[in-house]
């Protein structure tokens, strides 16, 4: 849902890099390798470099591709089109770079009074019988379907996506920015823009006082008729299954899975990068540190499977 026209002169000559190829482009969004789009930002660290992305790199069209020095060479395929800087640290370039553009770009848009105490920014699209009630804050580029009933002191943050009859309980917050963060040469903390925004599907409600946290580049998911109690914290990049539900003070960690029609207990964690298959059960306390399949019942810190008797 962004909407850019950033030049990469602007950023390569705010902050440096040596420059393998300099093609002018105009940056519109940011992306992966795995889902190669034209004028989008994206960045390689030789941590997590694989040999296989060499042969997707020839699909990336006018885009400004931030690489390390150990790893430059591989990008002498790349087409002219893109503008391509190498630098010792990617992803501490990366987001410099789109802390700039989001910063530029926000500076010029405003909200509007939408009554009640009520403020909404700009392209934002609201559907039919929607019901918001005082006090709600809608961001930047927000899509919002029929039938949403918004509660009192909600907030909702730029490029997300509700669908129809969702609800959001009292002071809660879709779309925060997550908790990505980058250590700068002189040990200073730098926060990654979190800008692929939440998409919550039909059907869904949520709790009182709960943030679901913007993804990084791609979205955070709620899948359908999801029922998220109150409290609860989902951080970037979460896929949460159809049909599931997550009760009181539960914390589901960054790019975390849950399948559908599972059922998370009161106060349970589950670590972040893991991923349960459908069915699955965690009990009250728990802390899910690996990932499981289908149909399992999992207590404990750490959690084990645990056999019901039947």
């Amino acid at each position: 849902m962004t909407d850019w026209n950033y030049d990469t002169q602007k950023l390569v000559k705010k902050l440096g890099g040596s420059v393998i190829k300099m093609a002018e482009v105009s940056i519109k969004c940011v992306t992966t390798v795995g889902d190669p789009r034209e004028n989008a930002m994206l960045f390689f660290t030789s941590k997590k470099w694989k040999d296989a992305y060499a042969d997707r790199l020839p699909e990336l069209k006018n885009c400004f591709i931030v690489t390390e020095h150990s790893i430059a060479d591989a990008f002498e395929c790349v087409s002219d089109s893109c503008c391509i800087v190498a630098v010792d640290n990617a992803r501490l370039y990366f987001a410099k770079a789109l802390k700039l553009i989001v910063d530029s770009e926000n500076s010029v848009k405003k909200y509007t009074p939408y009554g009640c105490g009520s403020f909404i920014g700009e392209n934002v699209i609201i559907g039919n019988d929607c019901r918001i009630e005082p006090f709600v804050f809608i961001d930047h580029d927000v899509v919002i379907g029929n039938g949403v009933s918004i509660k009192s002191g909600v907030k909702i943050r730029q490029n997300v996506k509700i669908e129809d009859n969702v609800t959001i309980g009292e002071n809660s917050v879709i779309g925060v920015q997550g908790f990505g963060v980058e250590k700068d040469t002189d040990g200073r903390n730098i926060r990654i823009p979190h800008i692929g925004g939440v998409i919550i599907k039909e059907n869904v409600e949520i709790g009182a006082l709960s943030s679901i946290v913007a993804g990084t580049i791609h979205p955070t998911v709620i899948e359908k008729n999801v029922f998220i109690d109150d409290l609860n914290h989902i951080a970037h990049n979460c896929q949460i299954g159809e049909g599931s539900m997550l009760t009181a003070a539960a914390q589901i960690g960054g790019s975390a899975a849950i399948g559908a029609d599972s059922y998370i207990s009161p106060n349970a964690t589950v670590r972040n990068g893991v991923s349960l298959g459908k069915n699955c059960f965690v009990g009250q306390g728990s802390s899910v540190q690996q990932s499981f399949g289908d149909g399992v019942s999992l207590v404990g810190n750490p959690a084990r499977e645990f056999m019901r008797k039947k």
